[in-house]
């Protein structure tokens, strides 16, 4: 197995405070590029069966980060145990059924029906629940071994998130108009959850790298908000915004993702309390749409090229594109731009173009 790079903990520390800067509402551009490995593809089910393919994921994960970095770019290395992002590790601990589709873990709803959250009651250890125990298993033993790679926390789905996999997706929202309480209370409960099992990681994990899964967060906490693409604003802000900002007064703010397209709730993410960033990315979301969203916020918009992202039916530019995102946020807020690349070559390459336009423009 590679072992995990050693980095001068200057140059970390000099990367990190790129970041609080960019936080602390810069304006500024940070710019770390990425691409893909045979390791770092280890598949869901095979981290979560094997712990030898997971841990070596992980290495070549965080040296990927450390190769960007000692190339001049903004990464800050870190990695996180959440069987490469697995993202249904609360609704586990909650008691669905893992199940396994195309290499990846998935969850079957516990609920079927809105009457059942009646007897559903918080686990008071959540920590001893689903995946998390092994979660912190490996955790102790990759820190045993390698003491000086920083650990962040494993995926968070918000509260809504949760809640419509506990309950199933279909007849959560239909209870958001018929079964009202019993949606709040499930939401109640996973919220206290996330809170706790955030806090045991934090302690757990002594050389850590903040509430952000596999990428250094200096302040407040990340939730992945994909319902956020088909709720109603008015929906979200009734059943979500207001279990993100218990999160985001325990932990001093929040950062939203949510997949591909839902610029109806860009407005009510940036007006949480304590919101500190989303990820639109602009071939889903309209770039005026998202700029007036974050307009006078602070906060800082998170922007890739990841083909996942990127509509099949439009062409591509991508230095183009993070060209002229950086032309229209100047003035409105700060980038966080990750550049893709197929390849080692190609991901250095596009980003030192981002990054010399930045550098030209003011911008970093």
């Amino acid at each position: 197995m590679t072992e995990p790079t050693q980095v001068d903990a200057m140059r970390v520390d000099a990367n990190r405070r790129k970041v609080r800067d960019l936080y602390a509402a810069s304006g500024k551009v940070l710019v770390s590029p990425t691409w893909p490995s045979p390791t770092a593809a280890v598949s869901q089910v095979a981290a979560l069966d094997d712990r030898d393919a997971d841990f070596a994921a992980r290495i070549e994960g965080y040296n990927q980060q450390c190769d960007a970095l000692l190339e001049g770019f903004d990464n800050v290395p870190c990695t996180a145990f959440d069987f490469g992002g697995a993202a249904w590790l609360m609704a586990l601990a909650y008691g669905c059924r893992l199940i396994r589709i195309n290499d990846l873990i998935n969850a079957a709803p516990l609920l079927h029906d809105p009457a059942g959250v009646a007897s559903l009651r918080k686990p008071e250890r959540i920590e001893t629940c689903g995946l998390y125990p092994l979660v912190l298993e490996r955790v102790a033993e990759f820190q045993r071994r390698w003491p000086h790679v920083p650990l962040t926390i494993s995926d968070n789905q918000s509260p809504i998130d949760v809640a419509t996999c506990v309950l199933h997706g279909e007849t959560a929202l239909v209870a958001m108009f018929t079964a009202k309480e019993a949606l709040h209370r499930l939401l109640d409960m996973v919220t206290d959850s996330v809170i706790e099992i955030n806090r045991h990681l934090q302690r757990a994990i002594g050389n850590f790298g903040g509430f952000m899964p596999g990428t250094y967060l200096p302040a407040g906490m990340h939730v992945s908000d994909d319902d956020a693409a088909f709720l109603s604003p008015a929906t979200y802000r009734e059943f979500a915004v207001p279990y993100a900002e218990r999160i985001a007064d325990a932990f001093g703010g929040i950062q939203f993702h949510c997949c591909m397209a839902y610029e109806q709730n860009l407005a009510g993410m940036a007006a949480c309390r304590g919101f500190m960033g989303f990820d639109p990315q602009a071939d889903y979301n309209a770039p005026g749409k998202v700029l007036d969203a974050i307009r006078g916020r602070g906060g800082v918009w998170s922007l890739d090229n990841c083909p996942w992202q990127k509509r099949p039916d439009r062409p591509h530019d991508d230095e183009d594109m993070f060209k002229r995102m950086m032309e229209a946020s100047d003035g409105v807020c700060g980038l966080r731009i990750t550049v893709w690349g197929e390849d080692r070559d190609q991901a250095i390459a596009l980003a030192a173009k981002v990054k010399d336009y930045a550098v030209r423009t003011g911008r970093s």
